[in-house]
């Protein structure tokens, strides 16, 4: 997913930054190079202080020394604290599915590093067959601000961190400038203050981004796409991503390639557009039942060979999610 922001009064900036691509993007020309620096520092400090890659960083020494010895650890910095916060409410959100303590089991399968690392690899230096870690157990006490953590229990906050960072970034570069923003992180997308003429054009693609279809955003709403496509690698004896169902220790069924989901935050729309993938076939109900609008594209894998079928994927819309126009949205 990518926020299309064509013409006027739109003005945006692109950029790299913890291992995805990033957009800023204003109805004010003027905050634009202001913005783009805060944004720019904020995920530099994410990546030095969250990265579960980074040996020096807060959470990688947490998890060192949580590999072998259970751990009661003193959180330091406030963006560590509020991403453990964004992780429990989101393992909260989802009843468990979308948890942080899955990090043991993304090394397991061979995520052990950054993904162009991991694709660089020679796929049989990993052992053969499915390894089999289960979450571990984690906790927070807010009274002292420390997290404990089991033995062997190693976290990944991506699920919900970057979810998390378009939030508190797009509120904050609302309440400096006073105009609207689109902050996009990889597409969790968040928009905030007065949306542009036409409202916020946010593009939904496959991954080879030949398919699209184009939402008007308008107000504070926040659209999130988890995909099974994009951060996959090969294994000796097959191919993993980096989903985790928390049920089996192992990456999710690949019922759905894709699913986007809307909601007041990116934290919420984050966490049920991972949810999604990881309930396969149960997901349209669990989105259902919590009125969540959402797009889920099936899988290449879960696709018949019939030849009226679509290549990349049948495309099922729940609660509300608007159907294509007719027109091609570019």
């Amino acid at each position: 997913m990518t926020a299309a922001v064509a013409g006027r009064p739109v003005h945006s900036v692109d950029m790299t930054a913890i291992g995805t691509r990033v957009r800023v993007a204003t109805t004010d020309p003027a905050a634009l190079e202001p913005a783009r620096r805060i944004v720019a520092d904020a995920l530099r400090e994410l990546d030095e202080v969250a990265s579960r890659f980074r040996a020096t960083s807060e959470l990688g020494m947490l998890n060192a020394v949580a590999a072998d010895a259970a751990i009661r650890w003193p959180v330091v910095s406030d963006v560590l604290w509020d991403c453990l916060e964004a992780a429990e409410t989101t393992e909260r959100l989802t009843g468990g599915l979308v948890t942080p303590a899955i990090g043991a089991a993304l090394i397991a399968w061979g995520y052990d590093r950054d993904l162009d690392e991991v694709l660089r690899r020679d796929p049989t230096t990993l052992p053969l067959g499915a390894p089999l870690t289960l979450p571990g157990r984690w906790s927070l006490d807010r009274e002292t601000r420390t997290v404990e953590l089991a033995p062997g229990t190693a976290l990944d906050l991506g699920a919900s961190a970057k979810a998390r960072t378009a939030d508190v970034l797009a509120d904050l570069l609302v309440d400096r400038f006073g105009a609207g923003f689109l902050v996009d992180l990889g597409g969790d997308i968040s928009c905030r203050g007065g949306s542009p003429t036409g409202g916020w054009r946010i593009g939904v693609a496959d991954r080879s981004d030949t398919r699209r279809q184009t939402l008007c955003v308008h107000g504070d709403l926040a659209v999130c796409t988890s995909s099974v496509q994009r951060r996959r690698w090969a294994r000796a004896d097959a191919t993993a991503h980096h989903i985790i169902d928390p049920r089996t220790g192992a990456p999710a069924a690949e019922i759905w390639g894709q699913v986007s989901c809307a909601a007041p935050s990116a934290l919420e729309a984050n966490a049920a557009s991972t949810a999604a993938i990881i309930l396969g076939d149960d997901a349209i109900h669990w989105l259902e039942r919590r009125r969540i609008a959402a797009l889920l594209v099936t899988a290449p894998a879960a696709i018949d060979d019939a030849a009226d079928s679509e290549p990349e994927g049948y495309e099922i819309r729940v609660e509300g999610w608007p159907e294509r126009a007719d027109e091609h949205d570019e």
